[in-house]
């Protein structure tokens, strides 16, 4: 019975030791952020109409996800973690298998819409998309953001000249961001000009993480922020990164820039204020790529029950028909973050789940 005792003693100390290295891992208002942006991203596909609470959701949303990758890669920079050639596939793996296999869903998903509607079928353009990783609705971000990774990383592994590297390589892309944006026509310069400003981001970020802009703006400086990047995403109108539409370049890269910086503050404030009444932005913010790879196949699904059934009820209630549109999605994802937590992890890149697992 002691021996019994014993290992069960050990087991929970384990088990302790797992949640604290987890803890570690992971810094919690970081998480908060992203979940809440990719709430923001679901909510802003529920709309049916662009108003000012649109604009201001495109106008950061999803530079924000670029950010805190900055963030989150000079954080391990500070703490001499190398990305080696091993990371990096990983990394890759980890990327190309959700976005081939969700890609693939969608197009015989939208091939399908097609038929039963009667309409042309854009089956190959669709693919092409996907094989050129220009991807297909939300799923242009994974490329783009295994791009900068890679960019990144390899930065980050020139020593002592990466700020310098860093620095030329973020103003060259600065510059073709503000100045040749008329010159991308091809689909390949199209989606050079994206990496271009998800880079951009990211340097941004790494700079926010490298000064501790965070930790040293104060309450009233971060309100300012948001409320003047607020009012310049209203005047800055319909932008939207995933088209390379950006309005005033210098006004989306302040306007989205300034937002984070405040969102990210106030959820560093609710952090330490240890208030767990949105601890689910946690769950969100960690499965963040769940959301982003089936957010356009729940969306449609519900989009077209509630046409056949309710006659687009959703879109006829406005704004509260978003909410519960919206709210109606988070309790799908919900459910399939468990699974992309099981046995099915590795189809949403979560390739430690299943090693941890076998």
């Amino acid at each position: 019975m002691m021996n019994v005792y014993k290992s069960e003693n050990i087991l929970h100390n384990d088990i302790l030791m797992l949640r604290r290295r987890v803890g570690r891992m992971r810094i919690k208002y970081m998480d908060y952020t992203k979940g809440l942006a990719i709430i923001l991203m679901i909510f802003g596909h529920t709309m049916t109409k662009i108003d000012n609470l649109h604009l201001w959701i495109y106008s950061f949303h999803m530079p924000l996800f670029f950010i805190i990758s900055g963030m989150l890669m000079q954080l391990n920079c500070e703490k001499n973690k190398k990305n080696d050639i091993n990371k990096i596939c990983k990394k890759i793996i980890s990327i190309a298998i959700p976005y081939y296999f969700f890609g693939t869903l969608l197009i015989f998903f939208y091939t399908l819409l097609n038929i039963l509607s009667h309409h042309d079928i854009d089956f190959y353009s669709r693919m092409f998309s996907l094989l050129t990783l220009q991807g297909i609705d939300s799923l242009w971000f994974l490329p783009i953001y295994l791009f900068t990774y890679i960019v990144m990383a390899a930065v980050n592994n020139f020593g002592k000249n990466k700020d310098r590297l860093s620095f030329l390589l973020s103003i060259i892309a600065v510059l073709v961001v503000i100045f040749a944006s008329s010159l991308m026509i091809t689909w390949y310069s199209k989606l050079l000009y994206k990496f271009l400003i998800a880079f951009t981001f990211c340097e941004i970020g790494v700079l926010i993480k490298k000064y501790k802009l965070i930790d040293k703006i104060k309450l009233p400086t971060a309100l300012i922020l948001f409320v003047i990047g607020s009012l310049c995403s209203i005047y800055n109108g319909d932008v939207e990164m995933s088209v390379n539409h950006l309005g005033n370049p210098f006004i989306y890269y302040f306007t989205a820039t300034s937002l984070t910086i405040s969102i990210i503050y106030f959820m560093q404030e609710l952090e330490k204020k240890s208030i767990h009444i949105i601890d689910f932005l946690l769950v969100f913010g960690r499965n963040s790529i769940v959301l982003l790879v089936t957010n356009n196949l729940i969306i449609e699904t519900v989009r077209l029950i509630d046409y056949k059934i309710y006659g687009n009820l959703l879109i006829k209630l406005g704004l509260s028909g978003s909410l519960v549109f919206t709210l109606i999605i988070l309790i799908i994802e919900w459910n399939l973050i468990k699974l992309a937590n099981g046995p099915l992890g590795v189809l949403f890149g979560k390739i430690n789940v299943v090693n941890n697992r076998g």
